[in-house]
């Protein structure tokens, strides 16, 4: 009993407590419903402002949905036009509040022009029947790809109240049944939840009661659109067509198939595809069946179901042409697989229905149906375009069994890409324009898209595989593979230049990349690529035109330390540069020092930044071994010899010789990038006073040059020790030289002073008084170096804060501008300034008044100081506090109390009684 009495409790407890929980829900679910109504209505009143509608215009919709409206707005017409953005808001508001879709829903389905278009025929009052059924046809298949499953069937409810004959579903007269069949089977052809049976049924249902709400123009309601219209959609259409009583027995015969399509060869069982027609409620199946077996048999073949789908009666009918001038409908799978657009089955089936003969025909469907299926709709849409590729078809021949022209047509992503590839074919024999092809199909997509985009590098392949067969041929497409796009083109244009003796560069090359895996190509493509970017840099920092001769030595300088095409030089012939090097020293320091440079140059870091900075082309040093080696082995090769030509002709003719820009560039990035064996060995060649005037002028040019020059000016002023090790005994003069030069820099030095008089080294003082002197200057350079002092300032280096306290007492003005930051922020280090203002005593006062008059902590202790300088008898200070009495905020408070508290009586504090 016990037992009985307590289970009984506590189930009553249950229950108690479940039914708390449940008011509780409903009492929150309220709560939010009430919060989206008033986000809701605020919403539309904000979409209502902004609009400005007019009575015609749909009633703004609410950014929260789905809160429905109680009262639609007055059906109408759109008043903003077509297409425009306040158009777009006004259907997406309708459609919120017709049909119960949610903001996001409705903005998602208005996005899509064709749909706006349903949307406002459906809903336009002045629609005709037949375009409203249309219209909702159109508007179900857009529902089912914007709206989430589970809410499908309660928006096609929605809609379904609009197709014609749905306000008679709740009276009593004949029309009521067709109206129940009107929306009953447009619901089942777009709700996800129907089987294919299900919605084949929908759509004869739907197409019957069309016909008898609507008439005869349900029919052609749609126009082109239909051709566009997809899944239940398109089952709607055939459905229409298997209602209409003008349609011919080919049109049947298709609408048939359409509607038992969705199993594959579902058409080729009699009983099968008659209980499907039957079961989707079409009359005389067994007829329907037997035509449209018969024709599908005579004309569709094997193609796949989903390309019989998308065929017109038409294109079917051009099919069946194509059977009797001897071709089969597999010829075709491949190219209309890949096509939605019926303008472009239908110039594919106008081409291969105009060639000569069966084989042209079959050449054509191969390299149509080779198109990358994102440009194959676009390409063979246009009738040009398409008759293009036709007879590229018949010109280029295969190679063996090879489609050279197919595998590039493959590769190309794009419509502008294919033009561009068309029109360089077009311009070559073909059978030059077969080997480009060749050459063309074995690059990355993305490196093809580049060269297609660059007329000059096609014009240069082609007059390069012009000169190409065989082996050579083959080395070429080999070495090219990987290439990007921008070293592709410099490959060409070198190999263009070159002519005839390309080709015999290739043989001799051939043997080594015979039988190269797809790894090392790769890597043989990027070591290619980079190095020829680097050669390119060359190339126009020199000023070199891409003759024959240099074409010839810039592609065997970047050949020969590409991997597996030829030994990689260990070193660069180090001692003929060092003999040339000592021959020049007394003749031209700069090219004594370039060649030093080239005999020196034995680590791949200091050879990569000395060629990252001469070229400026910005490619990563990650080369394989010995590449970047080899390219500063050409850039020496290159512009020494040109200039020791230049050179000795000048001796010849007894006038001076001046080095070219380059070269001193080349130098001083050098000697930089070779710390400290490079500085030292510029000192040597250049001398002290030579060094310090070419690092001026450098630092002139602006630029990463610059930006060197100040770092090597900076390296001499900071490293006195290592520069005396190097040789250099006048290290400590040339280092005080250094600073110099970067004060005289003026802006431009500041960085690398401000670094120097915080390091610790031997020119610290110097760097610090140059600072100074600079603040004193005037103009950027007193601001840029005022700025310098004042972060030394923050960080509390005393030697900041004696010269703050000095430029602050002169009244410096490029100071004083940049004190007044420390109003805002004080720092210990700008009370310690102000301390030192006060032990300047008279001379002082001014400063710490001025400091002052800023206010904040800054002034407040500006004032206290003064006020312990009055104190001490300072007459200064004393006129100072005076003026400071009517400084509003804390200041003058300090100040006008301090000078109350000494003469507020009129008679002066005496210091000391």
């Amino acid at each position: 009993m016990t037992t009985s009495t307590t289970a009984t409790s506590t189930s009553a407890a249950a229950a108690e407590a479940r039914a708390l929980a449940e008011a509780r829900r409903r009492a929150e679910e309220a709560r939010i419903r009430a919060e989206q109504q008033r986000i809701a209505a605020a919403e539309r009143a904000r979409v209502l402002e902004r609009a400005r509608p007019t009575a015609d215009t749909f009633e703004a919709a609410p950014a929260v949905a789905p809160v429905r409206a109680t009262t639609p707005p007055a059906a109408g017409p759109v008043s903003a036009p077509e297409g425009t953005p306040e158009e777009r808001a006004q259907i997406e508001a309708r459609l919120q509040s017709e049909f119960g879709l949610t903001r996001p829903e409705a903005v998602n389905l208005a996005r899509n022009d064709n749909t706006r278009a349903a949307a406002r025929k459906l809903i336009d009052p002045n629609s005709t029947p037949a375009q409203r059924f249309s219209a909702a046809i159109q508007l179900g298949q857009s529902i089912t790809q914007a709206v989430p499953a589970e809410r499908v069937e309660a928006v096609l409810r929605k809609l379904g109240e609009k197709i014609p004959g749905a306000d008679l579903l709740n009276r009593g007269n004949a029309q009521a049944a067709n109206a129940r069949q009107a929306v009953d089977g447009y619901i089942a052809l777009f709700s996800p939840t129907s089987s294919f049976v299900g919605q084949a049924r929908g759509a004869v249902q739907l197409a019957n009661a069309a016909k008898n709400f609507a008439g005869t123009e349900v029919f052609s309601s749609f126009g082109d659109q239909a051709r566009r219209l997809e899944g239940p959609a398109r089952l709607a259409i055939a459905g229409l067509t298997l209602a209409d009583p003008n349609a011919t027995t080919q049109d049947r015969a298709v609408a048939a198939l359409t509607l038992a399509g969705e199993a594959p060869g579902a058409w080729r069982d009699a009983r099968a595809f008659t209980r499907a027609l039957r079961d989707a409620g079409v009359p005389n199946p067994e007829g329907v069946v037997r035509d449209a077996q018969a024709f599908a048999n005579s004309t569709l073949g094997d193609l796949p179901a989903d390309v019989q789908g998308r065929l017109t009666p038409a294109q079917v009918s051009e099919l069946a042409r194509a059977g009797a001038n001897g071709l089969e409908s597999a010829d075709f799978a491949a190219v209309l697989g890949k096509l939605d657009d019926p303008a472009a089955i239908d110039e594919v089936l106008r081409q291969a229905n105009g060639a000569a003969s069966p084989e042209e025909a079959r050449r054509f469907l191969s390299v149509a149906g080779s198109l990358n299926p994102a440009v194959a709709t676009d390409a063979l849409s246009d009738a040009g375009r398409a008759e293009n590729l036709a007879r590229l078809a018949r010109e280029l021949p295969l190679d063996g069994n090879t489609d050279h022209l197919a595998g590039v047509l493959a590769r190309v992503g794009s419509v502008d890409d294919l033009d561009n590839l068309i029109g360089a074919l077009d311009g070559a024999d073909p059978a030059d324009a077969n080997k480009l092809a060749k050459v063309l199909k074995n690059l990355d997509v993305g490196e093809l898209s580049d060269v297609l985009g660059r007329p000059q590098a096609l014009a240069d392949l082609t007059s390069t595989v012009r000169n190409l067969d065989g082996a050579a041929l083959d080395a070429f497409v080999k070495l090219s593979k990987n290439l990007d796009g921008a070293g592709f083109e410099r490959l060409v244009q070198l190999s263009a230049a070159q002519g005839d003796e390309f080709a015999v560069l290739m043989r001799q090359i051939a043997p080594a990349l015979e039988h190269v895996d797809g790894r090392t190509l790769g890597t043989v493509g990027r070591a290619l690529s980079q190095g020829l970017e680097l050669a390119n840099g060359l190339v126009g920092r020199f000023g070199l035109e891409i003759t024959q001769e240099v074409a010839g030595k810039l592609l065997r300088g970047v050949l020969k330390f590409v991997p597996v095409v030829g030994a990689l030089p260990g070193l660069y012939d180090a001692g003929r540069l060092a003999f040339e090097a000592a021959d020049l020293a007394g003749r031209s320091p700069d090219l004594a020092y370039l060649a030093g440079l080239g005999a020196s140059l034995n680590a791949v870091d200091a050879v990569g930044g000395v060629l990252l900075d001469l070229t400026g082309v910005g490619v990563g040093v990650d080369l394989a071994a010995g590449a970047a080696f080899g390219i500063a082995t050409l850039a020496i090769d290159l512009g020494l010899s040109a200039e020791v030509a230049k050179l000795e002709l000048a001796e010849a003719n007894g006038t001076e010789y001046e080095p070219p820009e380059w070269v001193r560039a080349t130098n001083i990035i050098g000697a930089v990038a070779t710390f400290p064996i490079g500085t030292a060995g510029f000192v040597a060649a250049h001398g002290i006073g030579g060094t310090i005037d070419e690092l001026k002028w450098a630092a002139e040019q602006g630029g990463e040059l610059a930006e060197k020059a100040k770092d090597f000016l900076a390296d001499l002023a900071g490293n006195v020790g290592e520069l005396i090790e190097q040789g250099i005994e006048e290290a400590a003069e040339l280092a005080s030289e250094a600073v110099g030069a970067l004060k005289d820099l003026g802006a431009a030095g500041v960085e690398k002073l401000e670094d120097l008089a915080r390091a610790g080294v031997e020119v610290a003082e110097e760097a610090q008084e140059a600072l100074e002197d600079l603040v004193r200057s005037g103009g950027e350079a007193a601001e840029a170096a005022a700025e310098a002092v004042s972060r030394a300032v923050g960080e509390g280096l005393e030697w900041a804060q004696d010269q703050a306290a000095e430029l602050l007492r002169d009244g410096v003005e490029a100071f004083e501008n940049v004190a007044e930051a420390w109003a805002e922020d004080v720092s210990e280090g700008a009370r310690a300034v102000i301390d030192r203002l006060h032990g300047f005593g008279e001379d002082g006062v001014e400063a710490l008044q001025n400091l002052s008059e800023l206010g904040g902590a800054l002034g407040e202790h500006a004032v206290e100081q003064l006020a312990n300088l009055a104190e001490t008898g300072i007459e200064g200070a004393k006129d100072a506090l005076e003026a400071l009495r009517d400084v509003p905020g804390r200041v003058g408070e300090i100040a006008g109390d301090v000078w109350d508290s000494i003469w507020g009586d009129g008679v002066p504090l005496v210091p000391g009684i």
